[in-house]
């Protein structure tokens, strides 16, 4: 037992430490927010994951309303004020078309997965 650690191991656990910081830093920096500014970074999220995964800078609005989660995020009330707080950031682009309801994502936030 004991010895002298190496350097791999020690990057490694350096990593793993890395990773339980930044998710402590997210989880409490989003309890202290404003319940409304915490649904604006939720959505926020939400739509870049989709993008990505989707790859495509434009979301559906009715695609938002029956997926996004948490759930109440699809609430009306709840989803019109945080994407009027994600528009007014700069982040997202409410388009119209007739009926038709688009979210479209700034593309500055889709390049190279940086947010």
């Amino acid at each position: 037992m004991g010895g002298a650690i190496g350097l791999p191991v020690f990057k490694g656990a350096s990593r793993i430490a890395a990773w339980h910081l930044n998710e402590a830093r997210r989880f409490f920096g989003e309890l202290a927010l404003p319940e409304e500014q915490a649904n604006a970074a939720r959505l926020d999220c939400w739509l870049l994951d989709y993008c990505r995964r989707e790859k495509t800078n434009i979301v559906p609005r009715r695609e938002v309303q029956r997926n996004v989660t948490p759930g109440h995020l699809r609430q009306k009330a709840t989803l019109d004020f945080a994407l009027a707080e994600l528009e007014e950031a700069g982040r997202v682009q409410l388009v119209q078309d007739g009926r038709r309801k688009e979210i479209h994502i700034n593309p500055a936030l889709l390049k190279g997965g940086k947010q």
